[in-house]
Formats: structure tokens, sequence, C-alpha cells
């Protein structure tokens, strides 16, 4: 990605509705963490795909996994 579209997306995460997405998806997951065998608590919600700069896929919450933070990597 360029340096431009690095940027755009690092002002993704800071606004409102990734924070309510993030949230929806840890509380749908019950706060598990979706790798398989992993026992600890999920605090990251990941995206499946990688959006690469693709609004749709960012919000997507079919798209979106939580994961603990060891495993989110």
């Amino acid at each position: 990605m360029s340096d431009e579209t690095v940027a755009k997306v690092r002002r993704w995460y800071r606004q409102r509705i990734w924070f309510a997405r993030r949230d929806a998806c840890l509380k749908t997951a019950l706060y598990r963490c979706a790798t398989a065998g992993c026992v600890n608590r999920a605090t990251d919600c990941d995206h499946i795909r990688p959006h690469r700069g693709d609004w749709s896929l960012f919000i997507e919450s079919s798209n979106h996994q939580a994961l603990c933070h060891s495993c989110r990597g």
C-alpha cells in the first residue's frame, strides 16, 4: 500500500464505526479466541481476508474474527 493509503487506513481504526464493529465482533464471539485449541480471552478483532484499503471489506462483519493478542500475532 502507498503511504497515503496507509495513512487513510490508520484513520479508519479511529472511527466510531470501527469501535462498534470491533465490540460487536468480540461480544458475538463471547470473547473467545477463534483459533482452534486456544483458551485465551479474545481481545482483538482481526480481518479474516486482508482489506488492503477496501472500505467494504474493512467494515464487513463477516470478515471479522475475534482473536487473543498472541494469536493475532
